[in-house]
């Protein structure tokens, strides 16, 4: 699905969700928010910069989500890359410039390798042949290629440093800074149960809910809160808003957020640390969307734009 389908989906399915009730509605329980206090802001303040400069540090870095030009997936088998007619892994020619061997990547149930006829940059370091595990990069000639995906279902995402995304990229775009969207939240557990969310390309990706997170944006609200990893204390969300696929707006399939879980399931949450999906950079990414359960009625203004218009 293009991006341009996607997000007009997105936009659907906000319609539909207002017309369902959305994410923001009178509280069925009575749910005790917690307090901001000033130092707390200032220290949210400096986790916000701290966090945009490690996202505009990444986009400018050789893994930009701007240089993903490629994925391919790897079922079980030997896949070929190198000037040969028997090549399975392709490479555009002016990226395999330089490398004119034979690169064999075997995936094996639950382990993956390669072997070179001569020797690559495997995470920084010339080899021949060793065991790739996700994260793991090789670079061949200008191309850098990444192991993703589970290991059952790993691929190769290929990176290009000269994608034209990457090269007219001069910065992320976010709405003005606003501390009144800097809200507290509290976590209303139930019993951690599986979910699988209709993503961006591929199949739906499967994230463990623990509980509905209360907060108050002129309206009451409620998100649908996931683990961020299984045994943290981070609670990922996945959340649309009434900005979202707008002109001058957000990512119309919707924005991510971080928020640590405190002792007594009470959180913050910086709606200004609001970031977009990897799938609104690149095709290549395979990002879980939000449920209608998380879409809101309202416009949060604050936190990233959509990167497509600028």
């Amino acid at each position: 699905m293009s991006l341009h389908r996607l997000c007009l989906l997105g936009l659907w399915l906000g319609t539909l969700s207002l017309m369902m009730g959305g994410g923001c509605k009178q509280r069925q329980t009575e749910v005790v928010m917690p307090k901001l206090s000033p130092q707390l802001l200032d220290e949210v303040h400096a986790q916000r910069q701290a966090w945009r400069a490690s996202q505009d540090a990444r986009m400018r870095g050789p893994l930009s989500p701007l240089s993903r030009i490629d994925y391919q997936h790897l079922p079980i088998g030997e896949h070929i890359l190198g000037d040969t007619a028997t090549e399975t892994v392709h490479l555009v020619p002016e990226l395999r410039a330089g490398f004119v061997g034979e690169l064999r990547v075997i995936v094996q149930p639950e382990e993956v390798s390669f072997v070179s006829t001569q020797p690559v940059l495997h995470n920084g370091e010339p080899q021949s042949r060793a065991s790739l595990h996700k994260g793991d990069t090789l670079l061949i000639g200008k191309a850098l290629i990444l192991l993703s995906g589970p290991p059952t279902d790993p691929g190769l995402a290929v990176y290009s440093e000269s994608a034209p995304s990457r090269l007219s990229y001069s910065g992320l775009h976010y709405y003005p800074d606003n501390d009144s969207l800097v809200v507290a939240a509290k976590l209303v557990r139930f019993a951690p149960r599986k979910v699988k969310l209709l993503a961006s390309r591929g199949e739906p990706q499967e994230l463990t809910a623990i509980g509905d997170l209360h907060f108050s944006i002129g309206q009451d609200c409620v998100l649908e809160a996931y683990l961020d990893s299984p045994t943290g204390n981070t609670l990922f969300l996945i959340f649309r808003d009434q900005t979202s696929g707008q002109p001058g707006g957000s990512y119309g399939a919707g924005r991510f957020l971080l928020a640590k879980l405190a002792a007594d399931d009470t959180a913050v949450l910086d709606f200004n640390q609001a970031w977009n999906p990897l799938c609104a950079y690149s095709a290549f990414f395979h990002c879980p969307m939000p449920s209608r359960k998380n879409h809101l009625p309202v416009a949060i203004l604050a936190g990233e734009k959509s990167h497509g218009e600028h």
